[in-house]
């Protein structure tokens, strides 16, 4: 930058001040800043000054990982990738030794893997995408969730979120049956087939077979809509 003092009396002085900033990707050493003052006396002489100052930018790694989750949900008794996120090397030297691993919450962590399992290093400005793969056990209903920690041998640790809601379909009876009627030689059962997640059913089949003993006597079939 260019700044003027004007005139300066005898005995004052012109103070003046620079800020220097440095990006977070400068790579690391020593750098250094020239000021240069002229000035010109009653003679017309024209005066000069020169100074240096010296700047050192230190290896700064940094990891950024984006602020929002991961919200999906899965069948019990299934294996899915319920999504990704971004691990990107945001300073001037590599991230190194980055890990993976659920903090805290109700999801299980045997439940989660992560593809890579972990990452060696990211060089300054590149990034790697990490899939999440939730395996849900038989007959696992419910909502869980969890943070999700991506920790670096630097010492950094960041966080996002996962909200996972399993289940798979659900056959409620209604309570006292299946029953007789009393009026006529018919069985009555009576119950609700749902999607635990809330979603619809798109065109379920359900079967009901009648049972003597351990032998099959009828089955009974419908379509449903959603």
């Amino acid at each position: 930058t260019f700044e003027e003092c004007g005139n300066v009396s005898s005995g004052s002085y012109c103070r003046k001040a620079f800020r220097v900033i440095i990006n977070p990707a400068t790579p690391p050493g020593t750098y250094f800043v020239n000021s240069t003052a002229t000035w010109r006396n009653n003679n017309t002489y024209i005066n000069s000054t020169f100074s240096s100052t010296m700047i050192h930018v230190n290896p700064n790694p940094q990891v950024e990982v984006p602020e929002e989750g991961i919200e999906n949900y899965v069948i019990h008794n299934t294996s899915k990738i319920v999504g990704n996120f971004t691990v990107k090397s945001i300073g001037n030297a590599d991230v190194q030794d980055i890990t993976f691993s659920i903090v805290g919450g109700t999801l299980p962590s045997a439940w989660v893997s992560f593809i890579p399992s972990s990452i060696s290093y990211i060089s300054p400005g590149n990034e790697v995408s990490v899939d999440v793969n939730v395996t849900v056990p038989p007959d696992e209903e419910g909502f869980y969730w969890a943070n999700i920690s991506v920790k670096t041998g630097n010492d950094g640790e960041d966080w996002l979120w996962l909200n996972l809601t399993t289940g798979g379909i659900v056959v409620d009876l209604e309570a006292g049956g299946p029953y007789i009627r009393a009026s006529l030689p018919t069985v009555v059962i009576v119950g609700n087939v749902s999607w635990f997640y809330g979603e619809p059913i798109e065109d379920a089949s359900v079967s009901l077979t009648i049972y003597s003993a351990s032998t099959p006597i009828k089955t009974l079939q419908t379509q449903t809509s959603s």
